[in-house]
């Protein structure tokens, strides 16, 4: 047996890669919000309980949880299988229709954003739905920036549908961003828009495409809805009205519905996770946070010998009845990135029924090291740059791999650090010189990202990149091929200067 094996379970791998590799298999074979089958079950248990003893005694672990589970009941996160209205909603995407409670409705003109923010604002709050009737002048474009600032308030989550967009709506959008009164925002134009105004594509992207923030799809559509989440309020706006101005009348309605909302952000997310333009990675340091954040106290997971009546005790020692169970393993959407498929732990804990994400890459390689930590978050300090240089480059089409001369597309390319000052090169460099421990350094998180707590290493290291970067776009196939290479690592016949 290879040096580098590990064994989960009942399985043997001749390396981590290797179990990477099946892992990510079982991901990539399930779709969002399916169940795993009984035996791709029994294997992420076993790695989920791999540290808690020999692998045949988690194997058999595994696989009497697995002969133990129970309908996932209320665990779905799209339907409740059993019920008609969910199987109407499954088959042909309606939502049936609920009791209607008479809420006020307020019909109101208006040719101005401002004075219609101004004057209408505390109806939206207090949850009635209003009718409007527009002008061509009335930008509906500029309500959201209009909106939070006045009221001071975030928009946790903004969802468009729109034929087009114009440069003033990015303008007004990325003011949002800027003044912090919006955390996430997607926009899903049509395909008509994005054929004839892909040149303005770079605009979208350069001025909205901040800190993994944004999402843009383009899609067959020529709906004019908006999804804004506040807090616990979900209020849809549609109608005629275009996003920008149309020098027509035109009408929409803002209702407050959870029902409306959660219909209309179900195919909104389809199409986003379908035709997305921005490609997305997932930090494991966000897995980590999101794996540990909902542990109530710490818990342990007995293994004792099989019975006679095959019962293993799942739950906290001396417990009478065992209190937690593992219900089952599922794939559905990472909380933040939609696109990005993660397994799920459903379980009951502490009586009530929870659902944890699960990150195999972690479970396999363990946290990540204080260097690759480190490295991550000087790669947040110049990532704003980075993002310029490439947006600077893809003004001048066509746009070139600096390796392959082949012609690339944005999506098709990557920012690399020509060596050999590679980016850890200067990684390294920067902690040399300025005489760093990294094991003492702190850290806060920004969006899923690494960032340092004392904005003077921020400082520093941005200027000291700025000095040593040599920047070029090639490919993403030719950024593979670097990869390693570009990586200084330490090897056993590495020698070290002591005076």
């Amino acid at each position: 047996m290879s040096r580098f094996a590990i064994t989960i379970g009942d399985k043997t791998f001749s390396s981590k890669t290797s179990a990477l590799k099946f892992y990510k298999e079982i991901l990539n074979k399930h779709n969002f919000g399916e169940k795993l089958s009984d035996e791709d079950s029994k294997h992420l248990i076993a790695l989920g309980f791999k540290e808690e003893g020999p692998p045949e005694e988690v194997a058999k672990l595994a696989e009497t949880i697995v002969a133990n589970f129970k309908e996932l009941e209320d665990f779905n996160a799209q339907f409740d299988f059993d019920t008609e209205e969910s199987k109407l909603k499954l088959k042909n995407h309606y939502c049936l229709p609920k009791t209607f409670n008479h809420i006020k409705l307020h019909a109101v003109k208006y040719d101005n954003v401002e004075k219609f923010v101004d004057e209408i604002s505390e109806y939206i709050l207090d949850k009635k739905t209003i009718h409007c009737l527009i002008s061509g002048d009335f930008i509906f474009g500029d309500f959201f920036e209009a909106f939070a600032v006045k009221n001071n308030l975030k928009i946790n989550d903004l969802t468009i549908s729109t034929s087009s967009i114009s440069q003033d709506n990015v303008d007004s959008l990325a003011n949002l961003f800027n003044g912090d009164y919006l955390d996430m925002l997607n926009i899903i134009v049509s395909d008509y828009f994005w054929r004839n105004n892909r040149q303005n594509a770079p605009y979208i992207y350069e001025n909205l495409d901040i800190d993994n923030k944004f999402q843009l799809a383009v899609a067959n559509i020529r709906t004019k809805i908006s999804l804004m989440k506040i807090g616990d309020m979900k209020f849809v706006i549609k109608g005629s009205a275009n996003f920008r101005s149309s020098r027509s009348i035109e009408e929409f309605t803002i209702e407050c519905s959870d029902e409306l909302y959660d219909f209309h952000k179900e195919w909104h997310d389809f199409i986003l996770d379908e035709y997305s333009t921005i490609r997305k990675e997932i930090s494991p340091t966000k897995l980590y946070d999101s794996i540990t954040k909902n542990c109530k106290k710490e818990r342990t997971w007995e293994i004792k010998p099989v019975t006679t009546s095959g019962q293993i005790k799942q739950g906290y020692e001396n417990d009478e009845e065992p209190f937690d169970k593992l219900l089952g393993v599922m794939v559905d959407r990472h909380p933040d990135f939609r696109t990005t498929k993660c397994f799920y732990f459903l379980s009951v804990i502490d009586g009530e029924k929870s659902k944890d994400i699960f990150s195999y890459r972690m479970a396999i390689n363990g946290l990540p090291s204080d260097m690759q930590t480190f490295s991550r978050a000087c790669r947040f300090s110049v990532h704003e740059r980075i993002r310029k240089f490439k947006m600077q480059q893809f003004k001048n089409r066509p746009v070139r791999c600096a390796i392959s001369n082949e012609i690339i597309e944005w999506e098709e390319c990557q920012v690399d650090h020509k060596s050999p000052l590679t980016f850890s090169v200067i990684v390294k460099s920067f902690l040399v010189a300025n005489n760093l421990d990294i094991s003492k350094v702190e850290y806060t998180y920004n969006n899923s990202r690494e960032k340092f707590v004392d904005e003077t290493i921020t400082e520093k290291f941005y200027e000291f990149h700025r000095k040593m970067a040599v920047l070029r776009i090639i490919s993403t196939k030719e950024n593979l091929k670097l990869s390693g290479s570009a990586r200084v690592k330490p090897t056993q016949k590495d020698g070290v200067l002591t005076d």
